[in-house]
């Protein structure tokens, strides 16, 4: 709990901090498994550039071998040995490319993963909505707290108007103009001061 009654806030600082134990082991998992699988793609792209290298070499060696056959410079199973490498490492080309293509897939989910475990945290730090003041806090340290629990009363900035209402035994003696204080029932804490600007003779239900 970073802050306390009567305490100004401003827009987004956070109020409240909830225990993110998992959460963090969860973000620090993810964030362990995208710098493995990063190095398992720049291998995967390093395989790659090797394969496609020895694929130009092949498809020029073979290019050479068919001008060959033409004047009779080599045999007919050179050339074929010839045609089955170029083959042979065109289909690895296909396949590094493949494996490079599931690897930055891989890579993109685990990316995924880390925002929306990144949100997950900051989804337990509660925030000011706007520039404020905190009027009271309903929780301690310790406590559990749900998603429909009240965490805390806030009053934006701006104009202070407090509506409340005076016993009966005193009514007679509250006039406008009169200074004022108010505070939460049955404690000491001052959470605002002012003066009366209006008087009503409404009776409320008690």
């Amino acid at each position: 709990i970073n802050h306390d009654i009567n305490e100004n806030v401003k827009e987004n600082e956070v109020i409240v901090e909830l225990v993110t134990d998992v959460e963090q082991a969860q973000l620090e998992q993810a964030q362990s498994k995208l710098a493995t699988q990063e190095s398992m793609l720049a291998a995967a792209q390093a395989q790659l550039s090797s394969v496609s290298i020895k694929l130009e070499n092949a498809k020029v060696n073979y290019e050479r071998n068919q001008n060959l056959i033409k004047s009779g410079g080599i045999t007919q199973q050179v050339l074929d040995d010839s045609h089955f490498t170029y083959d042979s490492q065109h289909a690895d080309q296909t396949s590094s490319v493949a494996n490079v293509k599931q690897q930055e897939n891989k890579l993109k989910e685990l990316q995924a993963d880390i925002n929306y475990n990144l949100k997950v945290v900051e989804r337990k730090k509660i925030k000011a909505p706007v520039n404020g003041k905190i009027l009271s806090m309903d929780i301690k340290v310790g406590n559990n707290v749900s998603t429909t629990q009240s965490i805390c009363d806030f009053a934006p900035d701006g104009p202070l108007m407090a509506i409340t209402e005076v016993d009966e035994l005193f009514a007679d003696k509250i006039q406008n103009g009169m200074s004022a204080y108010i505070r939460p029932q049955g404690k000491l804490d001052t959470l605002a001061t002012g003066k009366i600007f209006l008087t009503s003779p409404y009776l409320r239900k008690k």
